[in-house]
């Protein structure tokens, strides 16, 4: 069971900016499908964890020690989910946009958003022990999302190996490219 009773984020966000960095990107929900916020999408959550009698956010929680230590907050949203129902239909896209939407619009400027794993594969969607797969450059319709995104966030810088090619500023083809977006720094 996931209760992570001495968490603390401020010790995170403290050592982080001691170590001289900027920002922090945060795995907010894994290909596991576990939300590392109370999202209104999912049971499948820390609403539903004891520590902090279903109270917790840990998004939250880091997203508030970032701003106390002047460093930039960035989530990680894996569009794969080996938990859902849904995963490999239709369906699947809207909760996927409607968790991102959640993520991009309730923990103020978020500096940039990763997007990995986009690939499908074994899992337990809803239950059913099965492998989905699903054409990663077509599935999310990616020129969609991203246009949610910069809806949601203007400023932010877009990172996804699962992408098919620059569709935003900020965009790299692998993590280790550096791209400066015009009008972000």
């Amino acid at each position: 069971m996931f209760n992570p009773t001495k968490l603390d984020c401020r010790q995170w966000a403290r050592i982080c900016k001691e170590a001289g960095m900027k920002g922090i990107i945060f795995t907010a929900k894994h290909h596991s499908g576990f939300c590392l916020w109370p999202s209104k999408y999912t049971d499948y959550s820390v609403k539903n964890i004891p520590w902090r009698n279903g109270k917790a956010d840990i998004v939250r929680d880091l997203a508030d020690a970032c701003k106390e230590y002047g460093l930039k907050f960035g989530v990680y949203l894996s569009p794969w989910d080996r938990n859902h129902a849904d995963y490999g239909r239709p369906e699947y896209i809207t909760y996927f946009r409607n968790q991102l939407t959640e993520l991009l619009t309730n923990y103020g400027d978020i500096f940039e958003v990763w997007f990995d794993g986009a690939n499908g594969g074994s899992g337990y969607y809803g239950g059913a022990n099965e492998t989905r797969k699903i054409d990663a450059k077509t599935y999310y319709d990616w020129a969609n999302t991203y246009k949610l995104v910069r809806k949601l966030q203007p400023k932010i810088v877009i990172w996804n190996d699962g992408a098919t090619g620059p569709t935003c500023a900020g965009w790299a083809p692998k993590p280790d490219m550096w791209v400066k977006p015009t009008g972000v720094y």
